[in-house]
């Protein structure tokens, strides 16, 4: 259920030959071994260990005989091919040379999809759960942003199903697509939903505590309860107005949650829960008068601040490292350090992909990838779940683009 938030990276793999695949994965690891003094340990040169993952039920009938193994490269942020495993009952069976991030995956060519849809309205309406399924039952989904648009990456030469739920799962439409061709990169025309799938569109306009219009924040819908930031709804605010279209049919009650951002003033609203009517559900005026607690701000070149001010998820673990990430409408920013101890000032073991240039549109830079950098990334402190996780990264660094230089803090709650 958890998987994009606990494993480092995405499902994108680079085989022995250097030919990069989308992966489905049949089982992950990770080891860690530690001394008494807290200091790294691996296995020795030449001497091996055996490991074992257990097949998910439903994988077991489509489990390979043999299946490749690979390691999450902290260098190039990709899974790395590493020898094979055996399948064996209801287990893999595989031998390795180092520990780290371990993952027994079948490989397949790749390409990308974007998928754009509309109410019977023709609205485009966010929030929507875009699911790919393959021919062998595994899925694999993303959600529509304000635009109604999601991308991602998918099989090539396969018929794949695609379904479109709404937020609590029920299908509102389903079709089939492809098979399209490797590497290409493939736009469907515009999915207008039923009349049944009944939409709302949520107007109201943001005030800063001081009675003005908002000018650089973000409006956002969720459902009550909802803490996972890709189940979510941003919208950034024009002079305080904001306008944007969701589903209005999810479980028992249409029922959802609002609150306003104010990122010039580090302000939020109350969550405001509300009923959604359709055709149009007005908030009204909505002020932000709550100080910030956790944030992350940072600025590459001189491009505007990217701000995050709410919604973000903090984890660590002596095992699994310290994983910070967070999304809004036009910005993604996540960390994953493996430093320990993880107090400090580091220049290696630690991954951030965040975006960059003038949002919209949105480009992904990974500092701490294949590409060269001298970023510094000091985390200060690391409280007790429920208490603050403190850092700043700063320095110059290289991507496709060319040189940049970034400079960011951040004060999170650890979850």
């Amino acid at each position: 259920t958890y998987l994009n938030e606990i494993m480092p990276g995405s499902l994108l793999g680079s085989t022995t030959n250097g030919d990069a695949k989308v992966l489905e994965t049949f089982g992950m690891l990770h080891v860690e071994l530690t001394g008494t003094g807290g200091q790294k340990l691996n296995l020795a040169t030449g001497h091996p260990a055996e490991i074992t993952m257990d097949i998910d039920p439903s994988q077991l009938a489509s489990a390979p005989a043999t299946m490749p193994l690979w390691s999450f490269d902290e260098t190039s942020g990709m899974w790395k091919e590493e020898g094979s495993a055996t399948k064996s009952g209801n287990k893999y069976v595989g031998t390795v040379s180092h520990f780290s991030w371990w993952n027994t995956d079948y490989p397949y060519p790749y390409c990308t999809l974007t998928v754009t849809v509309h109410n019977s309205s023709n609205l485009p309406v966010s929030n929507l759960q875009v699911c790919i399924t393959q021919p062998n039952g595994y899925t694999r989904g993303n959600t529509t942003n304000v635009l109604g648009t999601t991308s991602g990456i998918v099989p090539a030469n396969q018929t794949l199903g695609l379904t479109i739920k709404d937020p609590c799962g029920n299908v509102l439409y389903t079709t089939n697509v492809g098979p399209f061709v490797q590497s290409s990169n493939n736009v469907l025309p515009t999915i207008v939903l039923p009349p049944s799938a009944t939409t709302t569109t949520v107007t109201g306009i943001l005030k800063t505590c001081s009675n003005t219009n908002v000018v650089d924040g973000l409006a956002v819908i969720r459902i009550p309860g909802t803490t996972n930031f890709f189940n979510q709804t941003y919208v950034p605010v024009t002079n305080g107005n904001f306008s944007f279209v969701i589903n209005t049919i999810c479980g028992t009650s249409p029922t959802f949650e609002f609150q306003g951002e104010d990122f010039t003033n580090s302000q939020l609203s109350v969550p405001i829960p509300f009923t959604a009517t359709a055709p149009v559900t007005n908030l009204g005026i909505i002020t932000t008068c709550t100080d910030v607690l956790e944030y992350i701000n940072y600025i590459v070149d001189g491009d505007p601040i990217r701000s995050f001010i709410n919604n973000i998820n903090a984890t660590y673990s002596i095992t699994g490292g310290l994983n910070i990430q967070t999304q809004n409408q036009n910005s993604f920013f996540s960390m994953n350090s493996t430093n320990n101890p993880p107090i400090g000032s580091f220049l290696n073991n630690y991954l951030i992909e965040l975006s960059v240039g003038i949002p919209p549109p949105n480009v992904v830079s990974i500092i701490g990838g294949s590409f060269p950098h001298n970023v510094t990334l000091t985390v200060a402190s690391i409280g007790a779940v429920g208490q603050y996780i403190t850092f700043t990264f700063n320095g110059t660094f290289t991507d496709a683009t060319g040189p940049h230089f970034v400079d960011g803090t951040g004060q999170v709650f650890r979850d």
